[in-house]
């Protein structure tokens, strides 16, 4: 299994060559392979395909997790986009991929899913807050400190994280 998390506040991890680098040490270490013992080249998409179809044909079964997709680029989500194509496609090589992609809903990477046939489950508003208000239940709820709060105060700290939560 392969993971990336783009992160818009953070420029290391909004740039095409990151998240390819990580899935390709993340691949070596999965193949038994020293980091960096690979082939020494900058085109880290073909690395990371070439590395992908050998894990494949050694395992049953393969996953890679991408998650906030549309917190990197236009150029390289259409980077990471033409990766998960050639993935998803109809090569023989690579029939075994699970590819579970997160992104909020941009014009531009729901037309690259939809020509990808890929499954989509969309999440509306009102789920969308609702989890977000759980996680920061739960989070909140391992201070000691908020147990002692009362409900108000618990409230208005809630919902002032909800508040931000939509990136303002």
């Amino acid at each position: 299994m392969a993971y990336f998390f783009f992160n818009f506040s953070n420029e290391r991890n909004q740039k095409v060559h990151d998240v390819l680098e990580t899935i390709q040490e993340t691949l070596y270490a999965q193949l038994g392979l020293e980091p960096g013992s690979g082939p020494k080249t900058q085109d880290y998409a073909e690395a990371c395909e070439s590395m992908m179809e050998t894990l494949v044909r050694e395992n049953a079964m393969a996953y890679l997790v991408i998650d906030a997709l549309d917190e990197c680029s236009i150029d390289d989500r259409r980077t990471i986009l033409r990766l998960l194509a050639r993935l998803m496609g109809p090569s023989p090589q690579v029939p075994r991929w699970r590819i579970f992609v997160t992104s909020r809903m941009n014009v531009d990477i729901q037309h690259d899913m939809a020509r990808l046939q890929a499954a989509q489950v969309q999440m509306g508003p009102r789920e969308v807050k609702g989890d977000i208000r759980n996680y920061i239940i739960s989070e909140l709820g391992r201070d000691p400190r908020f147990d002692k709060l009362d409900t108000e105060p618990k409230r208005a700290i809630v919902d002032a994280f909800l508040e931000r939560s939509d990136g303002s």
